[in-house]
């Protein structure tokens, strides 16, 4: 489901069909982030699912909840 939504957002990024929030300006502005470097994140980050590493994200060994 993420990747889809990913993928959304990406096309929408490229055909410059988004708007953004006064909220979201705010919140850039109070980490000094500009519209591109938004833009950048969403169309060059790499999706990682932490479900399918060998170790939780925690560092903790034990099994997930439901196994044996």
């Amino acid at each position: 489901m993420f990747e889809r939504i990913l993928k959304r957002m990406r096309e929408k990024i490229r055909q410059r069909q988004y708007v953004m929030t006064l909220h979201a300006e705010e919140e850039m502005n109070d980490d000094d982030l500009t519209i591109y470097d938004v833009e950048r994140g969403i169309l060059t980050v790499r999706y990682w699912n932490a479900r399918k590493t060998e170790r939780p994200l925690n560092g903790s060994t034990g099994s997930p909840r439901g196994s044996s």
